[in-house]
């Protein structure tokens, strides 16, 4: 092995070799314990290797704890998630229509708690730019104008962050509010980046039931009849998410609402 200042030591293997670096060690000027005699370096190695075995299993510890903490994170984050989309299901699809404006404005407040919690992520900024657009459907005033533009630019936003968050859903609701708000210069509509916004989130979720429903919708809005029916199939035949009970059977009402009307269209060509 290499000695302590460098170098290699004698090719010797006897114990007189062995005591004489040993001892060398102890009468060395330059020892950072000239005084300490052989019996007294070797007590002094056995506390650095255990004070090394202990600074190892300490820094393993504090990264398995750093390991379970972020694993938790991500529960406790995402049962928040899950959570607030079920309350948005039940004031969107349950609630009186007179009744739902009131009923969103405690979930964009809990969702700002959950975006301030965990900053830097997403997921939050998504689910309050989808409870502010909710919101302005509701209320459809001028108030409804100031929260589409404050719900895209949280979009923008979550979309830079991480735009695969909630497998894309950001495209689709920048796509939704694209379709949906007045055109310049009252507010944001513009046919053309909905259609972009749609399409690029329906690329990310090709079988998801409401990438197919709000494209299919924007399709029917257009003239498109014919693809429109194709999407809106799709979408009423996706899986059922057992996991969000209402909100799955609200949308497939939604959905059936729009074929229904696109249908007629088609009979009417």
């Amino acid at each position: 092995m290499f000695n302590v200042y460098g170098g290699c030591p004698n090719q010797g293997t006897g114990i007189g070799d062995l005591e004489s670096e040993q001892m060398a060690l102890v009468s060395d000027p330059r020892s950072p314990f000239p005084d300490c005699d052989f019996a007294c370096i070797e007590r002094l190695t056995m506390y650095l290797k255990m004070i090394v075995r202990i600074s190892l299993s300490l820094v393993l510890s504090l990264s398995a704890m750093g390991v379970v903490a972020t694993a938790q994170a991500e529960t406790t984050l995402e049962a928040s998630i899950h959570e607030l989309h079920h309350q948005w299901a039940v004031s969107r699809y349950q609630k009186p229509v007179n009744k739902r404006a009131e009923n969103f404005v405690p979930l964009i407040e809990k969702a700002q708690r959950l975006a301030d919690r965990f900053e830097g992520r997403a997921e939050p900024l998504i689910w309050k730019a989808i409870l502010l657009t909710s919101y302005a459907d509701a209320i459809e005033n001028l108030e409804s104008l100031a929260k589409v533009k404050e719900a895209r630019d949280l979009l923008l936003r979550a979309i830079e962050i991480d735009e695969t968050a909630l497998d894309g859903f950001g495209y689709i609701m920048l796509g939704i509010l694209y379709d949906r708000a007045p055109g310049w210069p009252l507010s944001i509509g513009d046919n053309d980046k909905a259609r972009v916004y749609l399409e690029k989130g329906l690329s990310m979720r090709p079988d998801d039931i409401d990438a197919n429903y709000f494209y299919g919708r924007f399709l029917r809005d257009e003239g498109e009849y014919e693809q429109a029916s194709i999407y809106l199939e799709k979408a009423l035949r996706s899986s059922a998410s057992p996991e969000q009970p209402v909100a799955d059977a609200g949308r497939r009402k939604d959905i059936m609402e729009a074929l229904a009307k696109t249908r007629e269209k088609l009979a009417g060509l």
